[in-house]
Formats: C-alpha cells, structure tokens, sequence
C-alpha cells in the first residue's frame, strides 16, 4: 500500500492523542491551559487529515471511522471532562451524582458522530453543530478561566472584574451554568438544526450571506476583546455562541425556502 495512503490516518491519530492526553492531563491535576489547547491542536489536526486526503486523493471509509472515533475523545469525552473539573474543582460543595451530567456531552457526541457518517445530507452544511465546535467551545472556556484567574485578577484586582466571568464565583452558580452549558451543548449536537458550514455555495455574497456576516461578525468581537481586555482567548466562546445563534438563522432561512 503506498505510503501517502496512511498520511491523512496518521494526522487523524494525532488528533486522537492529542484529546486522550488533554483528558489525562486534566484529571491527574495537570496545567488545564495545557488541556485546552491540546483540544485546539486536536481540532487542527482534525482539520488537517480530511484536506490532506483530499489534495492526495486517497479518502476512504477506514479514515472517515477512525475520524469519527478519534473526535468522539478529542471533542466528547475531552469536553466532558473539562465540565466534571469545573464541577469538582471550583466548587465549594459536594455535588454527589450531579458532577455526572457532565458526561451527557460525550454521548451527544458519539451519537452526532454516528448520524453524519450514515447521513446523505450533510456535503453543504450540518444537522446539528458540529462535535470539533463543541470541543473548541469547551477548551475555550477553560483557557479563558484559567487565562482570567493568572494573568487577569492578579494584575488588576476587584476593579477589573468583568461580568463574563462573575458566575463562576459562588458554588451555586458554577454548578448551574456548567449544567446549563452542558445540555445546551449537548442537545445542539443532535438537535434537528440545520448549521451552515465555510463550503461556500456559487454565487457571491448573495448565496453566502449568513457566513460572510458571521466572519464579519467574529472580527468585531475579537478586535473589541483585544481592545477591553488585552486577549482573543474570552471571545473564542463567545463566537462560538455567535455561530449558533447565526445557525438559527441560516435554520429558518432554509426551512422557509423548502
């Protein structure tokens, strides 16, 4: 078998091992801000084994399952993890089978995982947000918190608390968002919801609106938090959240088209 056959596999893998050591790295106490951006690395990778299948030609049903297999850890189980460590670890209470939910994002992912590669509909855009955005969500949140915490709170003190992140400061409220952000996640991986993609459609801008609006979108967000608070890292959720609710958008234009 020529060897360019297993270079897509062989980034594919590092995405796998970049997710396993993240999870890892996170429950034996490690550098969280590490464990997020091994997600990143494992989204880049990710990225990376279908481009390069596709500029050698070499695509094949055995990369598309170990594809899925490995983003089921790097952007399941590795956001699931980063939920139970916010629960266990800045929480002040016991929270008893509570922390647990945090992995109802695993199998939302597995099961998202499992429709895409036995769906026909799914070449423009996605039914359901798609599980690399979920672990990008997720690692974004721990690397701004933890971003926040050490390099932030020390340098600036009460006056510089910003409100983005005053709900993790009391038990209740870490529990509750987490929670919140878990379902929400969760449920929008197997949701029935039409999201779109970057495969720009012919046409121009007229065809693209809701992507070029979204792109232009995201610049604004990032050039103001670069602005307000000196990092991109706490806007990377926020377009996340952005892209879902233009999603929502792009849902009922093409519901009402149909």
């Amino acid at each position: 078998m020529p060897i360019q056959k297993h270079i897509p596999n062989a980034f594919t893998l590092a995405n796998l091992i970049c997710g396993s050591i993240s999870v890892v790295n996170l429950m034996e106490g490690g550098e969280p801000m590490l464990s997020g951006w091994l997600i990143f690395a494992a989204a880049f990778f990710d990225l990376l084994d279908g481009a390069v299948a596709r500029a050698l030609g070499v695509s094949g049903e055995l990369g598309k399952q170990l594809d899925s297999l490995a983003d089921v850890v790097s952007f399941g189980l590795a956001p699931s993890v980063i939920a139970y460590h916010f629960m266990t670890t800045h929480a002040t209470g016991s929270l008893g089978m509570l922390k647990y939910l945090a992995f109802l994002n695993v199998a939302a992912a597995a099961i998202r995982l499992a429709r895409f590669n036995i769906s026909t509909d799914q070449k423009h855009d996605f039914s359901g947000m798609p599980s690399p955005a979920n672990g990008i969500f997720w690692a974004s949140i721990l690397l701004a918190f933890h971003w926040y915490l050490e390099y932030q709170m020390p340098m600036s003190g009460d006056q510089m608390i910003s409100t983005y992140f005053i709900m993790w400061q009391e038990f209740e409220k870490i529990v509750a968002v987490v929670i919140l952000l878990v379902l929400l996640s969760s449920w929008l991986m197997v949701a029935p919801v039409r999201m779109f993609s970057f495969k720009f459609q012919p046409g121009g801008f007229a065809s693209n609106k809701i992507p070029f609006l979204f792109i232009a979108t995201t610049i604004i967000i990032a050039i103001l938090f670069m602005v307000m608070m000196k990092s991109i890292l706490p806007a990377i959720p926020v377009c996340i959240l952005t892209y879902i609710l233009f999603s929502f958008f792009y849902h009922f234009q093409q519901k009402n088209r149909a």
